[in-house]
C-alpha cells in the first residue's frame, strides 16, 4: 500500500545504577604540635561520582582506641567533605587511621595513613650558670639563661611507652 505506515511501541525502563563512592588518591601523613586542631578536604582523596552524600567512619590503632587519644568530625555537603582532626588534649605520639565513605549502599576506605602529633614542652628550663670567675674578675652569684630545646630524629622513630631508645644527639649552642 501506498502512503502507509507503520507503528510499533517499545516500554523503556532506565534504571538508575548506583555507582560506589572512590579513592581517588591516597591520603597523606599528617604531623601537627599537640593540642591544635587541623582540618583537611576529604574530597580530594573521596568522593562520590553520581554525587550522593556520604557519611563517614573512622578507626584508628588499637593503643589510640583505648585512650581516645584523636576524635575526628565530617563536615560538608557532597564533594566538598572537610575532617577535622582532633587530638586529645596533652596528648602526643603515633596512630594509624582509616577513613571509611558509604553512600548509603556501597563503602570505601582510604589507605592507612600516619597522624603524628608532636609533643610541645610544658615548661621553660632555666639554667643557672656559675658566673663568679670572669677572666680574673669576680662578678659574683649566678646568672640564668632561658633554654629552648627541640630534638628531632631521622629517620623518623617511635617509641613505645616505658620502652628506653638510644640514640645520638648533638647539642648547638646558637646563641
Amino acid at each position: 500500500q501506498r502512503g502507509g505506515y507503520d507503528q510499533q511501541e517499545w516500554n523503556i525502563t532506565v534504571i538508575n545504577v548506583n555507582l560506589p563512592p572512590r579513592l581517588y588518591k591516597n591520603i597523606t601523613n599528617q604531623s601537627w604540635p599537640e593540642n591544635t586542631d587541623e582540618t583537611f578536604n576529604i574530597s580530594a582523596y573521596i568522593r562520590d561520582p553520581d554525587g550522593d552524600n556520604l557519611s563517614f567512619i573512622y578507626n584508628l590503632t588499637s593503643d589510640c582506641q583505648a585512650v581516645s587519644c584523636v576524635d575526628i568530625t565530617f563536615s560538608g555537603t557532597s564533594g566538598d567533605y572537610v575532617a577535622t582532626l582532633s587530638p586529645a588534649a596533652n596528648w602526643w605520639g603515633v596512630t594509624n587511621i582509616t577513613i571509611t565513605a558509604n553512600d548509603t549502599e556501597y563503602n570505601v576506605t582510604s589507605n592507612s595513613f600516619k597522624l603524628n602529633v608532636t609533643y610541645v614542652p610544658r615548661q621553660i628550663q632555666y639554667i643557672s650558670v656559675d658566673s663568679s670567675s670572669s677572666g680574673g674578675r669576680s662578678s659574683g652569684g649566678t646568672k640564668s639563661m632561658i633554654v629552648s630545646m627541640s630534638i628531632t630524629a631521622e629517620p623518623f622513630m617511635v617509641v613505645e611507652p616505658a620502652k628506653i631508645l638510644t640514640t645520638l644527639v648533638t647539642l648547638k649552642n646558637t646563641g
